[in-house]
């Protein structure tokens, strides 16, 4: 009697673990489609063309940006060249059309980095591994 109650419990906790195992699943299905990375961080539009707001897939995307519309605006930079006045490190863009969320980024920011904190006051490089360069600057 004993072994039947113990069958009995063995298998009502093996299909426990089976339910279990069916819903890690259907958990790790979602995240892959939100995108989301091991380490909690997401895809990028860039990367993954599908918004880690919404998780929808209809995504705009501007090789540049101006400061003005009509034409006669600046394309959005970090800054400008002395010689010619050419932006430094201009911004592109990804936005969800669905949600709004967007995504800025400057792909030449890494050629210009250098140059643009020697020439602007307030800029300069975070580098986590780095613990004098994380603290916050004042406010």
């Amino acid at each position: 009697m004993a072994n039947d109650a113990m069958d009995e419990r063995m298998i009502e906790l093996e299909a426990r673990v089976s339910m279990f195992e069916d819903l890690v699943k259907v958990l790790q299905d979602q995240i892959v489609k939100l995108g989301v990375q091991p380490g909690g961080s997401y895809r990028t539009m860039a990367e993954h063309s599908r918004c880690p707001a919404c998780g929808q897939r209809k995504i705009f995307f501007a090789d540049h940006i101006t400061d003005r519309d009509g034409g006669i605006g600046e394309k959005m930079s970090f800054g400008r060249t002395t010689w010619l006045s050419r932006p430094i490190a201009q911004f592109q863009i990804y936005a969800c059309v669905a949600c709004g969320f967007c995504e800025w980024y400057a792909p030449a920011l890494s050629e210009a980095v250098d140059e643009l904190c020697k020439k602007h006051k307030g800029f300069r490089v975070i580098d986590a591994n780095d613990a004098e360069s994380t603290k916050a600057p004042y406010r």
